[in-house]
């Protein structure tokens, strides 16, 4: 490798393990919200998935995606940085961020509540009209035994 692409990748490797950490704190800190464990370690997967083919696409453009132990190295000390100078600043501005979005959150549950309600009314509204649909048709079933039977009873008297 030539003297300004080894500068470039080491550049990138101490970037991109920096961004690593604060990508992957944020994701952290917006999947506190998921309930389900299932879906974290799905989300966590697909974030170091798309992660990697994001590095090494760019380590691609630099110098053919060539990665050297020293390289590493960078990358783990990238990471190091961020988790102790940067983590502290970084999550106030995740809470801020949090904090930013909960009113549309809280809109969004309130709406969500309001159409569960409307669907319950909504079922409840079905089973009625057909509980009213099947006694309607009982009734009519009912006029006609009675009507029959006053047409049998003419006939044989």
């Amino acid at each position: 490798m030539l003297l300004p692409q080894q500068i470039q990748a080491i550049l990138y490797h101490f970037l991109m393990g920096w961004f690593l950490g604060f990508s992957f704190s944020f994701l952290c800190y917006l999947l506190n919200y998921i309930r389900f464990s299932f879906l974290r370690k799905i989300n966590e997967l697909l974030f170091f998935i798309m992660f990697t083919l994001v590095m090494f696409y760019g380590l691609y453009q630099i110098n053919y995606g060539v990665t050297n132990i020293y390289l590493i190295v960078i990358f783990i000390l990238g990471v190091i940085v961020y988790y102790s100078w940067y983590l502290q600043i970084v999550t106030s501005f995740f809470s801020w961020f949090v904090y930013l979005f909960y009113p549309f959150y809280k809109g969004y549950q309130r709406i969500r509540k309001n159409i569960k309600k409307s669907h319950q009314q909504h079922y409840q509204n079905k089973m009625l009209k057909r509980k009213r649909k099947q006694e309607k048709k009982e009734e009519k079933r009912l006029k006609k035994v009675k009507k029959r039977d006053k047409n049998r009873k003419k006939t044989k008297g």
